[in-house]
């Protein structure tokens, strides 16, 4: 009977190899070329802790510098997989543009970015980043922890050099079986597997050897040699248990993300292309450096001086006269062999045209390292120069989605398959959300994952386009504040701004109201006004035609005519 597992224990951090990692490979899989990866893996570890530049030549360092342009190079590169985050790297989300029901991923992709969350899924993708450019690619473990009360599915960064998979040569996304070998202290191994390892002669073992193997029906765990036990006390071997029902296959709880996959399992490293670039670079720094002190300090010598140039290191201690014939006073003659011609093409093939070289040969151009000698320097030119940079970034990235959604399809039918098994899962109270087939069928289906821009953004004209987008009703408000500011309470911004516009609203309203009774009551007035204006004009017209004086004459003129003409 399969029981409950506590992969937890199957973490490999990278200090328990102390950069010499062990050279292990299991009895099935073919040695030569294991001997040969695993090699490659040391190898390229060396150069990029710049351990292969610590060479000495008959007690002289070969290369005096030391200039490791592996390390920066690798690490930008892990930026262009990690892009421009502030307090989070990825999230998760899922499209219904495959018929995934609305509210089902909403749902699930609220469980899945709080089990990344939970787990520290962007601590540990800072260090997946490192792996990938290194060894060519990056290993999770997504495992079942069934001493955690809550949320017992976790996921670990596993290092490389401790897994020997077997891959279907069809389908390189499916592992067929996976052994993970490396070594912890002594009593870690008794405390976490409950066994006893046996002494190494009259002394204890400082590390004991841990062997887990997985393939898609059984699974062993076990410490030199010995199965490891549950807290139970079930032994750490049976049948695989985890089973997708949607399928209809046994899975296996481990993932590979490679950096650039071709025509074989493991993914290209970005170390190889660096290492003849790094070792002719500190060359020629240390041919630079003897040419510069040769240049410098030039060979001093001496004629008609015994000791010739002995003891004089400085032109002025050479001002001694020595006795000439006759008994003569002469001075000797001093001069300098002639030193190293060091010409400004020399010093600038050194220090700028070959570490130029490289970069280009890496797919990171100057301006990536913050050179440019371009005379255009706005926001979109600079973007279009690194261009080759951000072309092999959108590779890292369409692997390492792959990968991510692999992790969150593992997370739901490890949730599913535990919860079908009526079997005892020792401390588990709730795995924290629900599974069925429906969650795992969606997550194949409409899985994505959202990463943050790849360089950094010239903030001012992203704003100004989303505000002419909008204007234009071109784009909504949800995705201009999505590309803005990110996803994180959306809902709620969406509510607040919302919120905002109703309440500006409501004040231009009330403004208006209040302008429009203002209006009313300025009109009453000026009516009011008018009415009295007129009353006074009226009565001003009245008092001025009582003023005016009577025209007698012309009364009495008319009254004189009128009786001239009745005489006649």
């Amino acid at each position: 009977m399969a029981h409950a597992i506590d992969y937890s224990t199957q973490v490999v951090p990278l200090e328990l190899f102390a950069d010499n990692p062990l050279r292990l490979a299991p009895e099935e899989h073919p040695n030569g070329y294991w001997s040969e990866t695993h090699g490659n893996y040391n190898a390229w570890w060396a150069h990029y802790k710049g351990y292969s530049l610590n060479r000495k030549a008959n007690g002289l360092d070969v290369y005096p510098v030391k200039l490791n342009i592996v390390r920066p190079a690798v690490i930008n590169h892990a930026a262009l997989l990690l892009g421009q985050f502030t307090d989070r790297i990825v999230r998760f989300g899922l499209s219904n543009a495959y018929g995934v029901e609305q509210a089902l991923g909403e749902e699930i992709t609220r469980d899945l970015n709080m089990t990344w969350h939970l787990n520290g899924g962007d601590a540990l993708l800072l260090e997946q980043a490192i792996y990938q450019q290194i060894f060519g690619g990056m290993y999770w473990n997504v495992a079942w922890h069934p001493t955690r009360k809550r949320w017992p599915i976790r996921y670990f960064s596993v290092d490389p050099r401790a897994c020997f998979p077997v891959w279907d040569a069809n389908d390189y996304n499916r592992l067929v079986a996976i052994d993970v070998i490396h070594q912890v202290p002594r009593p870690t191994a008794i405390a976490r597997y409950r066994v006893q390892p046996s002494p190494f002669g009259q002394t204890e073992r400082e590390f004991c050897t841990i062997k887990e193997h997985w393939d898609e029906n059984e699974y062993e765990i076990t410490v030199d040699g010995e199965i490891g036990s549950w807290p139970d006390g079930a032994k750490m071997s049976g049948p695989n248990p985890f089973l997708d029902p949607v399928l209809g296959v046994k899975v296996i709880p481990y993932v590979y993300a490679p950096r650039i996959r071709v025509g074989e399992f493991e993914g290209e490293s970005l170390v190889p292309g660096l290492v003849g670039g790094m070792k002719e670079l500190n060359n020629n720094l240390a041919h630079l450096n003897e040419g510069l002190a040769d240049a410098m300090h030039q060979q001093p010598w001496i004629k008609g001086r015994p000791k010739g140039a002995a003891g004089f290191d400085q032109p002025r201690n050479c001002g001694l006269t020595q006795d000439g014939p006759g008994g003569q006073r002469i001075a000797p003659e001093v001069g300098r062999l002639e030193g190293a011609d060091l010409t400004e093409p020399m010093i600038d093939l050194v220090a700028n045209k070959l570490p130029e070289l490289i970069r280009e040969h890496s797919n990171m151009p100057n301006v990536g390292y913050g050179r440019t000698d371009a005379s255009v320097r706005s926001a979109l030119t600079l973007h279009y120069m690194m261009w080759p940079a951000t072309n092999v970034g959108l590779h890292y990235r369409l692997n390492a989605s792959l990968a991510l959604k692999q992790i969150g399809y593992l997370t739901y039918v490890i949730a599913l398959s535990k919860r079908k098994l009526g079997e005892n899962i020792n401390a588990v109270e709730s795995i924290g959300f629900n599974a069925s087939d429906k969650h795992i069928e969606a997550i194949l289906m409409g899985h994505k994952t959202h990463w943050p821009p790849m360089l950094p953004q010239d903030r001012t004209e992203l704003v100004n386009e989303m505000v002419q987008r909008i204007a234009a009703q071109l784009i909504s408000r949800e995705t201009a504040i999505r590309r803005l500011d990110g996803a994180d309470e959306l809902k709620e911004e969406l509510d607040r701004i919302e919120a905002d516009i109703q309440a500006e609203q409501d004040r231009q309203m009330e403004m208006a109201e209040q302008q429009g009774e203002m209006a009313d009551e300025q009109a009453d007035n000026n009516l009011e006004r008018s009415k009295e204006q007129a009353e006074h004009k009226n009565k001003l017209d009245m008092q001025r035609d009582k003023a005016k004086p009577k025209d007698r004459n012309n009364n009495a003129q008319a009254q004189g005519g009128r009786a001239k003409n009745s005489g006649k």
